[in-house]
């Protein structure tokens, strides 16, 4: 289902971009000075290929882990705010939800599709014309779908209202038992039929399933899920933190992927591939060469080279896969102890607290995990004394100090040395 996307567009307000993949990240329900609205997904973040290449991120271990070409910042003014007015950007795109509003002078519920039409920018009440705030509840999944809780399903129990006038909306109207405000003197009622029904019963494990089955909303996107969703819809206020999670994922950028040739030569893969030398120097000349003065063809085309045999590397996804591999092969296998050194040994089951009150406890662990530390060195060695060989799996190129420690001890005593990266 497609859901309608107005052409008239307003400022909401300002977010620091530092906000958008944390607290006020796609998806999540912001309150504005005028308005609260669900921030829009990021599709239109990245416009124009020719004028917003300056916002390209790149990260090739991020790229790899989300199977993702590139990323992309949000357009921000020069106080680095998130930008919203049309005039400047339409990058960060919001939508009005919840689209059910209360009037808090006469009480009624409504429905933003009442309104289509006939109110523009501020909506007011029809009927007392006070501006109308958002609605306190909304329903959720654990598929992350959120939707407008269901008042009238809710109020009339699955069924359409008794007295319901056509087409015309039941109206709705909650109101507080003997002017308490807390949740359980909460109750909506419909003034066509006279049917009334408790908010808090809509919190109970459940209580929903009878009369709303979630329906894949995703009102930060052009469009809904498509696919059918079996997961139980539950109540959840509009304003708890529960509903919106961001999952942040990171990953570090270390050589030869941080370098600035890199960064640029990221761009240009696809069109060097299945180039031969001759071919990839004129490349690099005419379209590299440009943005990278005083950097030579050559030292171009080796960093250009790295990059590939990096990328084109297969690691395993685990070590029990390359046991598996080299097992196949009839190799046998004396692998390095696969546990911390700080862990429960190192403490000789004596207690954080009895140490802590010794004062010693600094001296204690360091002077344990310096031993713990030479003896799984020099256990280490004495493996490499019984092998024919030694296989260094350096993803990355990154080497340890006990690693390349271990390295010269297998060269020293005439043992061969593989590596699963580059060297």
């Amino acid at each position: 289902m497609r859901k309608t996307i107005r052409t008239n567009t307003k400022e909401l307000g300002e977010l620091r971009t530092s906000q958008l993949i944390t607290s006020f990240g796609v998806g999540a329900i912001v309150d504005f000075r005028d308005e609260t609205a669900i921030l829009g997904g990021a599709d239109d973040w990245y416009r124009d290929p020719e004028n917003d290449k300056e916002r390209v991120l790149r990260c090739h271990n991020l790229e790899k882990i989300l199977d993702k070409e590139f990323f992309v910042k949000p357009k921000c003014d020069k106080k680095q705010r998130a930008i919203y007015k049309r005039s400047y950007s339409h990058d960060i795109g919001a939508y009005r939800f919840p689209s059910m509003l209360y009037c808090p002078s006469c009480t009624r519920l409504c429905s933003e599709k009442e309104l289509a039409g006939l109110q523009k920018g501020e909506l007011r009440c029809p009927r007392c014309g006070k501006r109308l705030v958002p609605s306190r509840f909304v329903v959720v999944c654990r598929h992350g779908h959120i939707d407008d809780f269901p008042y009238s399903a809710w109020v009339h129990r699955g069924n359409p209202c008794a007295k319901q006038d056509g087409n015309r909306a039941p109206k709705l109207k909650p109101f507080n038992i003997n002017g308490r405000t807390n949740l359980g003197s909460l109750m909506v009622s419909c003034e066509d039929c006279g049917m009334i029904r408790s908010m808090q019963e809509a919190f109970v494990p459940d209580a929903l399933a009878s009369v709303y089955q979630c329906a894949g909303r995703q009102p930060w996107l052009e469009r809904d899920d498509p696919r059918p969703c079996t997961e139980k819809a539950a109540v959840r206020m509009r304003a708890s933190t529960g509903i919106y999670m961001p999952v942040n994922i990171s990953a570090l950028n270390i050589p030869p992927w941080s370098t600035n040739v890199s960064k640029i030569l990221l761009n240009h893969l696809d069109a060097m591939e299945g180039k031969n030398d001759a071919s990839l120097l004129s490349y690099i000349q005419r379209f590299i060469c440009p943005y990278l003065p005083g950097i030579s063809v050559n030292q171009i085309l080796a960093t250009y080279k790295t990059l590939i045999s990096d990328e084109n590397q297969k690691h395993p996804a685990s070590l029990r896969e390359l046991y598996e591999e080299h097992s196949l092969q009839g190799r046998l296998h004396r692998s390095p102890e696969a546990f911390d050194p700080r862990g429960k040994h190192c403490y000789q089951r004596r207690s954080l607290r009895s140490l802590w009150r010794q004062r010693s406890l600094g001296r204690y662990v360091g002077r344990h995990l310096t031993k713990t530390k030479e003896m799984l060195d020099d256990m280490h060695k004495r493996k490499i004394d019984m092998a024919d060989e030694i296989f260094v799996i350096n993803v990355g190129g990154y080497f340890g100090e006990s690693t390349l420690s271990e390295i010269e001890y297998a060269n020293a005593t005439g043992k061969a040395v593989r590596y699963l990266g580059r060297q």
